[in-house]
């Protein structure tokens, strides 16, 4: 979610340090979207920046948001898209920000959670949990839970500044909920640490295959042979590993072989990533009659430290 130089967490944090007073200008605004990026960030990861002291220095406005009201869900959400801007980098936990409903900011795990739990995904509208960047200037998209489904209005709260409140009517700007699946190449974050890109599968069977100790991998006759590219990237350099992944289809259902690699592709899973790596998941299935159908899939990651597993839309191709 960056552009231009390596670390700008791009549509994700940002600010930096001016003279003045933290200003959140809720003018109105033509744009309704919020930004998402389509590539990942590349280049090596950046030190996190201190966390920002001189919050009076910092100048934000708010640019576009979206409203959803999912149906089985208990709570309605804003994704409000904003435009920070200071002198140098910073770090704001969203600690400071509260919302007129009395939820603050860095405390939303269980709205993200039920999200996740439907297959919904911040992550898809480039969502971040706290203002970071390295750069002086950036947009952020920031996640709003409203707990009262009928509200027209709610409004968000900071605890500096003068001018320290925004209002975000619930009654326009409409989003379809559909629109935080994820699907092949969608740009994957869980807002904090990495993001990461997978492909569609493509199909490599009759390429040699080799184990763990580089001997060849014998597959049976029958079998066919598929691959997910994975490029991932740690923002902040953490470790950033694809523990498992599985697929279904109304073909067949498999489990990636971490076991296995060829002199071409190298095997993504348990690989741990510290900074910007391509990889693949290798699925090994049975075709004696060779009429699998490609198409449509469902692939699911499981990340180290993860909760709840990515499901992405994919096909086999």
């Amino acid at each position: 979610m960056k552009t231009g130089v390596k670390y700008i967490l791009l549509g994700a944090a940002v600010a930096a340090v001016t003279a003045g007073t933290l200003h959140f200008v809720n003018q109105k605004n033509e744009k309704t979207e919020v930004p998402v990026p389509q590539t990942i960030t590349t280049g090596s990861p950046q030190e996190k920046p201190a966390v920002t002291t001189g919050l009076e220095a910092v100048n934000i406005t708010q640019q576009a948001y979206e409203v959803y009201r999912p149906d089985g869900l208990d709570f309605a959400f804003v994704i409000a898209d904003l435009h920070v801007k200071g002198n140098e980098a910073i770090n704001i936990p969203l600690s400071h920000f509260t919302t007129s409903e009395g939820i603050e900011l860095d405390q939303v795990d269980s709205y993200v959670q039920a999200l996740e739990n439907s297959r919904y995904y911040l992550g898809k509208k480039n969502v971040w949990y706290s203002l970071v960047s390295e750069k002086n200037e950036t947009d952020v998209n920031i996640f709003i839970p409203v707990k009262d489904t009928n509200a027209k209005e709610i409004t968000l709260k900071w605890d500096f500044g003068t001018d320290n409140s925004a209002d975000f009517d619930l009654t326009k700007n409409l989003n379809d909920i559909s629109e935080l699946y994820y699907a092949s190449q969608d740009v994957i974050s869980d807002g904090k640490t990495y993001q990461m890109k997978v492909s569609n599968a493509f199909e490599i069977t009759g390429d040699t295959l080799l184990d763990q100790n580089d001997n060849e991998y014998i597959v049976p006759s029958t079998a066919r042979v598929f691959l997910f590219k994975v490029d991932a990237v740690s923002l902040w350099g953490d470790t950033v590993t694809v523990e498992s992944a599985s697929f279904e289809s109304d073909s067949f259902s498999g489990q990636a072989d971490g076991s296995i690699h060829s002199l071409k592709y190298e095997n993504m899973i348990s690989k741990p990533i510290t900074d910007s790596q391509s990889g693949y998941l290798f699925f090994v299935t049975l075709d004696p009659d060779h009429d699998l159908k490609l198409g449509n899939g469902l692939l699911h990651l499981e990340l180290a430290g993860q909760d709840t597993p990515i499901d992405i839309n994919v096909s086999l191709q």
